[in-house]
């Protein structure tokens, strides 16, 4: 092969390659609408507490531990809206919130993530149910519903000394994402205020 045909080779091939680039960049989708969610936590009533609280971050199934939105419209299906995600995986906002709620809480001085490495005496570990916008009709507002359980163990044996249910709901005011994600703030906000609250008055702790 004679070094014209060679040039003329390489040429050809990077127009392709080049050509193939393009295409692929004018037919990829756009990327999701992030979506922050920001409940309103604030002031625990009741004393504080004297041990330190590590959370661990919450156990989903696989259909709520991506970053996708899950809708449900039907008793046996899940589904997801369509170009809209959460700003991180279901499971590590939900321990971010949790750990924001204790720290605004103002009743615990030392409380963290569990990888954080800080020395605590309580582990919470939330095992998430349900995390999803509702429909009872095509038409209809949906519904924001949080469920999740929750046991508190103490480290220095490991023995869970309470465990709770928390289930909230909260309905949007209209059929669209941003008021979904509305009264996902309102549903959450509650789940945590009340996780919060447990944990706290936990009996054994």
């Amino acid at each position: 092969m004679t070094q014209t045909v060679r040039t003329l080779a390489l040429v050809l091939a990077l127009s392709l390659l080049s050509g193939c680039s393009v295409e692929s960049l004018i037919n990829r989708p756009p990327p999701p609408q992030i979506y922050l969610l920001r409940p309103k936590l604030g002031a625990s009533v009741g004393p504080r507490v004297s041990w330190a609280l590590s959370i661990g971050e919450p156990s989903a199934p696989f259909s709520l531990s991506s970053r996708r939105i899950a809708i449900q419209r039907s008793a046996d299906t899940l589904d997801f809206y369509a170009d809209a995600a959460w700003q991180d995986r279901t499971p590590e906002l939900l321990q971010r919130l949790t750990l924001e709620g204790f720290e605004d809480s103002g009743r615990i001085s030392a409380v963290a993530r569990e990888d954080s490495g800080l020395h605590t005496d309580y582990l919470l570990q939330i095992d998430l149910r349900r995390f999803e916008a509702r429909y009872g009709g095509a038409q209809d507002a949906p519904v924001a519903e949080v469920a999740m359980t929750a046991r508190l163990i103490r480290l220095s044996d490991r023995k869970v000394v309470a465990t709770t249910v928390i289930h909230t709901t909260a309905p949007a005011q209209a059929n669209s994402i941003p008021a979904a994600v509305s009264a996902f703030d309102a549903a959450t906000g509650k789940a945590v205020q009340q996780l919060v609250a447990w944990t706290l008055a936990a009996p054994g702790s």
